[in-house]
């Protein structure tokens, strides 16, 4: 079975400050890439604009940055720039998966890691006998 290539959304899970060096990669590689003429992909189609990416990273960067001199206040802003920058990279990682139709490269090409496109077989389960 062939599955669609898509954007990884496995950034998701990592922390604040590996989040705030993948979402300058992200918005470094989308600049020129939405520029290219020749690209499928369009500024005007992007969900969330490339400058509000980048305001969005560096108010996580902040927060990483006051989390670590303490307190609850720093904890809960960290949070909140959590939850902020993992919808705006969460809708241009889709934006890129259905722009790119399973062009890896273009996925690539955008900062983001694509899935795998194979899926591998499922065991079938076996007919153990149960004894009681």
């Amino acid at each position: 079975m062939q599955l669609i290539p898509k954007a990884s959304l496995a950034f998701k899970r990592e922390p604040g400050s590996y989040k705030t060096t993948f979402g300058n990669n992200v918005i470094t590689s989308l600049t020129p890439l939405l520029a290219d003429k020749k690209n499928k992909l369009t500024v005007a189609d992007l969900p969330v604009p490339v400058a509000q990416l980048k305001v969005l990273n560096d108010a996580l960067a902040v927060a990483v940055s006051d989390k670590l001199n303490g307190g609850r206040i720093a904890s809960a802003a960290l949070k909140a720039a959590v939850i902020a920058w993992n919808e705006a990279f969460t809708q241009t990682a889709n934006f890129i998966s259905n722009g790119a139709a399973g062009d890896t490269s273009l996925i690539l090409a955008a900062g983001f890691l694509p899935t795998k496109a194979e899926s591998q077989a499922v065991p079938k389960p076996c007919d153990v006998p149960t004894f009681f």
